[in-house]
């Protein structure tokens, strides 16, 4: 397609997924938690109106402009919404239990520290400034606070919240805290990544070994929890959230291996290998465990809606699968052929599964209540 420019594509298209799509759903699932009892404020009201408006008009004017002045205006906005989401969880934190609260915490201030690389990346895109290494160190900024911090922190914040039993014990949260600190100090792979310094390799072992320890310290709490209120869930609530589960443990197990500078090269070098990652991160674990929060506390979920489901978790699994073998084979040089028809075709599925679940979920009714 001559007639778009593919950076402005891929822009319009990620900020739309990350700040419409995952980040209006975290904040908006924080939100309901806390007016749990009372409903929505009108200001509250006012802030969710503010935030879709400027999502939806991210996606035409990063289109046509990128990021030129246009889209730096939204994006400012959204940097303020996001500072008065910080300062309104200030304020209320304290109803929440510990564990949740501390994961809720983090996950805000890693927010609010993805866009450091956001805007480095905006001035030095809008002024031709810097080389390649320092557009990929502000995009690896932003992208390493957004997946490992904001988006599983926050996903695991308002399950801790909601189901608070076991994940008051001291080990699962001292594995929240010390997830929080490996994702902090995991920033390091990313200068390792380009830059290679000697002193980083063995901060980032120790990064890799935290991140590791993290899943037998927070993975019982989950287990007991996923045990208690199983039997409450419809089947496909558990199937969401079972294979969000298993993305956590393989997203942890391969970024402890991307602290290994051979490997972390590797998968740095190899494009899809890297785009396979963020997918496992985005539709795997983030976007399956949404969607099953969403049905979890629906009054209905019918058959036509399972399907609908079936549909996108089909599509995704193949996303990923296509995506690992364009990997390996970059890797051992083998060319798989006609890779791209067939991403089309599956991100045609997703959509399609998708649009028939936004269709069902119309016909069924909600509960007032998470």
């Amino acid at each position: 397609m001559p007639w778009i420019e593919h950076k402005n594509l891929l822009n319009a298209h990620s900020h739309f997924a990350f700040m419409g799509w995952v980040g209006y759903m975290l904040l908006f699932y924080v939100l309901k938690i806390t007016f749990i009892s009372k409903g929505f404020s009108r200001n509250v009201q006012k802030y969710l109106k503010i935030y879709q408006w400027n999502v939806w008009l991210m996606v035409p004017l990063f289109l046509a402009f990128g990021y030129a002045w246009p889209g730096m205006i939204l994006l400012g906005i959204h940097i303020g919404l996001s500072i008065w989401f910080a300062i309104w969880w200030l304020k209320n934190r304290r109803t929440h239990p510990l564990a949740g609260r501390i994961a809720v915490d983090m996950a805000t201030a890693f927010n609010l520290l993805s866009f450091i690389g956001t805007l480095a990346l905006a001035v030095l895109k809008a002024y031709a400034l810097g080389n390649a290494y320092d557009k990929q160190n502000a995009l690896y900024v932003f992208l390493h606070y957004q997946y490992n911090g904001f988006f599983l922190l926050m996903c695991l914040g308002i399950f801790a919240i909601k189901y608070p039993k076991h994940f008051e014990s001291r080990s699962a949260i001292l594995g929240i805290r010390m997830y929080g600190a490996a994702v902090l100090l995991g920033i390091g792979l990313v200068w390792l990544m380009w830059h290679k310094p000697i002193w980083l390799t063995g901060l980032n072992y120790a990064v890799g070994v935290g991140i590791l320890t993290t899943i037998f310290l927070i993975g019982p709490a989950v287990m007991k929890t996923y045990r208690d209120i199983k039997t409450q869930l419809p089947f496909i609530v558990r199937l969401l959230w079972s294979l969000s589960l298993f993305g956590c443990i393989l997203k942890a197990v391969l970024q402890a291996a991307s602290a290994i500078p051979a490997v972390g090269y590797m998968v740095y070098e190899h494009r899809s290998i890297a785009i396979g990652y963020l997918h496992l991160v985005f539709l795997i674990i983030i976007t399956f465990y949404l969607l099953g929060l969403i049905l979890a506390y629906s009054q209905k979920v019918s058959k036509a809606t399972v399907t609908a489901v079936i549909l996108f978790i089909i599509g995704a699994l193949m996303n990923e699968v296509l995506l690992a073998l364009q990997g390996l084979g970059a890797i051992v040089h083998l060319v798989i052929h006609h890779t791209d028809i067939w991403l089309i075709g599956i991100a045609a599925l997703m959509f399609l599964g998708l649009l028939c679940l936004r269709l069902t979920m119309n016909s069924n009714k909600k509960t007032d209540t998470i």
